[in-house]
């Protein structure tokens, strides 16, 4: 759809990303695995099947907490819309700020 961005993200066990933010707004679904999203310094726990999501212009961090397992994220957002309107913008961040 010309409207939603959609994204899979595969996170090795122990994977710790960095900190980012951008003006999209993004919906997150756990296909398999757990671990933590650190959103503005709140720590959102997750695990198979959760859903969760971070507003435009906050920063996050997503980790995997298993030692074993990979993390598998499916994510969609209004990305595209905003890069139409010339409103995208994306930079490193620091979660727990």
């Amino acid at each position: 759809m010309p409207t939603i961005g959609c994204r899979v993200q595969r996170l090795r066990p122990g994977f710790e990303g960095a900190g980012r933010r951008h003006t999209a707004s993004t919906i997150f679904n756990v296909v398999r695995g757990e671990g933590t999203t650190i959103v503005d310094g709140e720590r959102l726990e997750w695990s198979q099947h959760d859903t969760f999501a971070v507003p435009g212009w906050t920063s996050y961090q997503h980790v995997n907490t298993s030692a074993s397992a990979d993390a598998v994220l499916f994510s969609y957002s209004d990305q595209p819309v905003m890069r139409s309107l010339g409103l995208y913008r994306t930079e490193d961040a620091d979660p727990g700020a």
